[in-house]
């Protein structure tokens, strides 16, 4: 076997093995940032999880998060004040026209405005549908804003930028490579992101590695290790091994139990084989204990179950907004996501 194929068996292994079998179902889900070792970990009282909402794009930050002093308003307005549609929003305290075009500022009304604990003399404001943002930040304390960020190298000036001789991510105005390097410090191709390697350093803490890192939109770089990789569920929670809730397939329980029997076995004494069946096994036992601890979406704390009937995610009105281009309620796949992870964190 070549050194290549050596070392890929290595790491194979290592990441099949930081799936190891599942404990109790009663231990904590996914990063257990209360602990940065064993030791710490044996004495912590809480937990905490670190979650990241990752916008691969589409989002204009200058539309979001506005400067509303006497200085910065007349050039935002300006610029973004153009023939023939102007994408400008209205200043603070303006009303909403109802009856203005669905997708015009007038139809949202004013910026919201907030007040920052050190603003240096300066005042900002949020877009005009960001109402809840708006008192999470200045009433509940509970939002912070971290503005100019980037993936750059270090601060760059526009002069600077156009020195090829100055330092530069790589592949620097590719979209694809730079939504790369915000989960991986490096651009498209990458295999491991700064969330899998931290959790690398954290998966030790906890009860049940095979939690540590949790997908809740399929596979992302992001939370990628060396030996942590991230355990997928999808809006319906934990993702069995082809047999629904009841372990039957086609409507057996027989065939059920066979499939996962195959899944979980082997007949060969090859290491490739047997390794293969132990992330099997581990797959299906890790589902079970997933899916046994995860509070039913219609319970109260995430959902609502309608009074007749059975629960439907399209249409609970905590998953739902009012859109703003016509004011219908409308399903949020992005509040359904958060929705399973509030489901595995209680």
């Amino acid at each position: 076997m070549s050194q290549a194929n050596n070392a890929a068996r290595r790491l194979f292994l290592r990441q099949a093995g930081a799936m190891s079998l599942i404990a109790g179902a009663g231990a904590p889900l996914a990063l257990n940032l209360a602990a940065a070792g064993s030791a710490a970990a044996a004495g912590a009282t809480d937990y905490r999880a670190l979650v990241c909402l990752f916008l691969f794009g589409g989002n204009d930050s200058f539309n979001m998060v506005l400067p509303t002093d006497a200085t910065s308003w007349p050039l935002y307005s300006a610029i973004r004040n153009q023939a023939p549609d102007s994408i400008a929003l209205l200043a603070p305290g303006v009303a909403p026209a109802l009856g203005a075009a669905a997708t015009s500022p007038a139809r949202l009304g004013g910026v919201l405005p907030i007040n920052p604990a050190d603003a240096q003399g300066r005042s900002f404001a949020l877009h005009p549908v960001m109402g809840t943002l708006a008192t999470m930040f200045d009433a509940d304390k509970r939002l912070a804003i971290l503005p100019n960020v980037g993936p750059l190298v270090m601060p760059t000036t526009k002069a600077q930028l156009a020195q090829a001789s100055f330092p530069r991510p790589a592949r620097l105005g590719s979209h694809n490579d730079q939504a790369n390097t915000w989960q991986a410090l490096a651009p498209e191709g990458a295999q491991r992101g700064w969330g899998g390697r931290m959790g690398d350093l954290l998966a030790s803490s906890n009860g049940q590695p095979i939690f540590t890192a949790v997908s809740a939109a399929g596979n992302a770089v992001w939370l990628s290790g060396d030996s942590v990789r991230q355990y997928q569920v999808d809006t319906g929670g934990a993702v069995r091994v082809g047999v629904d809730a009841s372990n039957r397939l086609y409507g057996s329980a027989d065939a059920g139990a066979a499939l996962q029997k195959i899944v979980s076995s082997t007949r060969g004494t090859h290491w490739f084989e047997s390794d293969l069946a132990a992330v099997g096994q581990r797959s299906i036992e890790a589902e079970l204990t997933l899916r046994t601890a995860l509070k039913a979406p219609s319970d109260a704390a995430f959902g609502t179950m309608p009074a007749t009937g059975g629960y439907s995610a399209a249409n609970d009105p905590k998953l739902r907004y009012a859109s703003p281009v016509n004011g219908a309620a409308t399903f949020n796949a992005l509040a359904q996501q958060l929705q399973e992870i509030g489901r595995a964190h209680v």
